[in-house]
């Protein structure tokens, strides 16, 4: 049994390059990222999420070879929510700096 559970969402990111040039089906969303956060610290983690049709099912597995519980994603015949984000030079200024 987890000792940790993170609640959120899971959606599909679109990532936009400087260039013009796109990345599909990106696996993102906050239940996504926390629970990569939270392995940094622990391996007692369970994930309870909603996943729509579109979200890539290869996230959800390699999540679980990390050892994380994925029994509390649900999987549902709806589309994934998505996001746009443009990585402009400025994204990747601030990135490089930390």
């Amino acid at each position: 049994m987890p000792r940790f559970v993170v609640i959120g969402n899971l959606c599909v990111d679109t990532l936009i390059h400087p260039d013009g040039r796109r990345e599909e089906s990106v696996p993102g969303g906050s239940a996504f990222f926390g629970t990569l956060g939270l392995r940094l610290w622990t391996d007692e983690i369970g994930l309870l999420a909603r996943m729509g049709e579109g979200y890539p099912e290869s996230a959800i597995a390699r999540l679980a070879e990390a050892g994380i519980d994925t029994v509390g994603v649900i999987r549902r015949e709806m589309p994934s929510p998505g996001n746009g984000f443009p990585l402009s030079a400025m994204t990747l200024r601030s990135a490089t700096r930390r």
